[in-house]
């Protein structure tokens, strides 16, 4: 990263978090639903109230500091890269670390600026009721395979949120969509001598709840 980008990301990064107007929400659990190596955690989940209705949901994106504005240099970067790469050979993120594994990273434990979505979810379909700034403290980063785990042992909220997700897919092929299926592969590269291929699931409860989420966004 370039100098100027290095010192502007360590102004932002060390400053204290903004808590004025904000909703405080650092008592909901709240979590990251996110691939086993994923290590900058950009959004995370809460089952705010469950009722006989059905679920009212929060999403939350994390917000990044007010100065990276359009001109600013650590905005400029990250516009030209777009989006963290992944490789075997490393990771190359669109931010310095500073940012896209401190201030700006949903980590556990970790007071952090958001805006949050709140969705209201049904058997019949699904809502935004509107945004807000907040602050939330994750309470686990969660792959995949935990999250699916998590969905069977807590059925009557986040098991009833993989639920309505299905219900609402189960809607969509009923209009005329269709559900194809995305076979997709590992390249495992751990032993040299011995170099893998292993499938990756992508329709598990985990990926049908974010899939319904994000569509509502």
């Amino acid at each position: 990263f370039p100098p100027e980008v290095m010192e502007a990301t360590g102004k932002m990064a060390n400053a204290p978090p903004r808590t004025a107007g904000r909703t405080d929400l650092r008592s909901v659990p709240t979590y990251t639903l996110d691939a086993i190596d994923t290590l900058d955690y950009d959004d995370a989940y809460s089952v705010l109230e469950a009722d006989a209705g059905g679920l009212t949901v929060a999403v939350h994106i994390a917000e990044p500091p007010p100065e990276m504005m359009p001109g600013h240099p650590v905005f400029d970067l990250a516009a030209d890269r777009i989006s963290s790469v992944y490789t075997p050979q490393g990771i190359y993120p669109m931010l310095p670390p500073g940012l896209s594994l401190g201030r700006c990273s949903l980590q556990k434990g970790e007071l952090r600026e958001v805006v949050t979505c709140r969705l209201r979810l049904t058997s019949k379909g699904a809502e935004a009721l509107g945004f807000e700034r907040s602050l939330i403290q994750v309470t686990e980063n969660l792959d995949y395979a935990r999250a699916e785990a998590m969905m069977h042992s807590a059925p009557e909220t986040w098991g009833r949120l993989s639920r309505l997700a299905e219900a609402l897919t189960q809607q969509r092929v009923a209009n005329g969509a269709v559900v194809s299926v995305r076979r997709e592969v590992k390249l495992n590269l751990s032993d040299p001598a011995r170099v893998r291929l292993e499938r990756t699931s992508r329709h598990g409860g985990v990926h049908r709840c974010l899939g319904r989420l994000s569509e509502v966004l």
